[in-house]
Parts: structure tokens; sequence; C-alpha cells
């Protein structure tokens, strides 16, 4: 695995093998369970949570790759002018926009993807002092 620095924060690269046996061993069979933190604003999220946004357009995927605030009225801004404090709202940071902040994954067909770390884990990105 290598270790990428960004923003005090550092992140991990895995194979999705990787990624999946982690998710398994830190939280279960069921991946609708498995906690993710944004890199941002440092909400834990499920795939469960995000059900209700479906009428929005959330997908079980959006909880590794979308903080859940996207899908709340006003929510927390990753970047920009707030009025809301980041440590009480979720924000509206998506790594599919122009900053890819998380850990990498190696998808079998040679892709990479990012994704929010695993909640309460080693795969969750450390904070550099």
């Amino acid at each position: 695995m290598k270790a990428v620095v960004f923003v005090e924060k550092e992140y991990q690269t895995m194979t999705e093998a990787e990624f999946k046996a982690k998710g398994i061993e830190l939280f279960g069979d069921d991946q609708f369970k498995w906690k993710f933190q944004c890199p941002i604003c440092d909400n834990i999220q499920t795939a469960e949570d995000f059900r209700q946004y479906k009428d929005k357009g959330s997908i079980p995927g959006s909880a590794y790759q979308e903080c859940i605030g996207r899908y709340q009225d006003d929510p927390y801004r990753a970047f920009g002018p707030n009025k809301k404090d980041h440590k009480t709202s979720p924000c509206d940071y998506t790594v599919g926009g122009l900053f890819k902040i998380g850990n990498t994954i190696k998808l079998e067909n040679r892709i990479s993807i990012c994704v929010f770390p695993f909640a309460n884990s080693r795969f969750q990105y450390i904070k550099k002092r």
C-alpha cells in the first residue's frame, strides 16, 4: 500500500480485494452497514443512511463517494463561504468533483476510483501533526 498526504491527512491506496476484505473485517458482510467518513467534515455514514434520499438521486455507492449533506437542505459547503459549522452539519463534498480527496481503490479492470476512508479503522485517514 502506498500513502498520499493531502491537507494534513494521509490516505491509502489498496486493491479492490483489499477494500472488500477490510470492509467485511470491520463491519461484516452487509455492505449497507459499512461505515465511511467524509474527509472534509468527518461525518460518518452508511449506505443505509442514503436510502431516504433515493428520490434525490442517491445510490448505495453514494456512501463512499459523497457526503450525505449533498442530499440535505442547506448543507455545509466543502469549498466556499459557509453559514454552518462543519462540526455540526454534513457537507456537500463529493469525490466526483475537482478535488479527489480520499483513499484510492485500484479496481480489477485497472481503473482507479477515489473513495471515502472507512470510519474508525487503519484505512481511515491519519491526521498529520
